[in-house]
């Protein structure tokens, strides 16, 4: 997308697409970026498309209007969305947290 994200890491993978860490250039944060599978990987072959004058970029669109609208704190929050490479992007804002292991101590015991 124009060069201004740089992937970090990739924390995720799914049917729709891969999640990645990365860092915005302009605002020098770090970001989600969930890179959407291209067109004809997930769009043309998918049996969910009925109608062949579906655009997946207006329903990208679409879906982040949506996003974006939506106000919570238990929701995070899109920042941008865009096109690269015939890929399709949602940047959204970077939430870190630590899980907790349990320890043998902690763990539940079995009857």
């Amino acid at each position: 997308m124009g060069g201004r994200y740089r992937l970090l890491d990739q924390l995720g993978k799914g049917g729709m697409g891969s999640v990645y860490r990365a860092f915005d250039r302009l605002t020098g944060q770090e970001i989600a970026l969930k890179r959407i599978l291209a067109n004809d990987d997930l769009f043309m072959a998918s049996s969910y498309i009925e109608d062949s004058s579906h655009d997946p970029r207006l329903s990208l669109a679409r879906e982040f209007q949506a996003l974006a609208s939506l106000r919570h704190p238990n929701i995070i929050g899109v920042l941008d969305y865009g096109f690269d490479d015939k890929r399709q992007s949602l940047i959204s804002r970077w939430m870190f947290w630590k899980t907790p292991k349990l320890s043998s101590r902690s763990a539940p015991t079995s009857p």
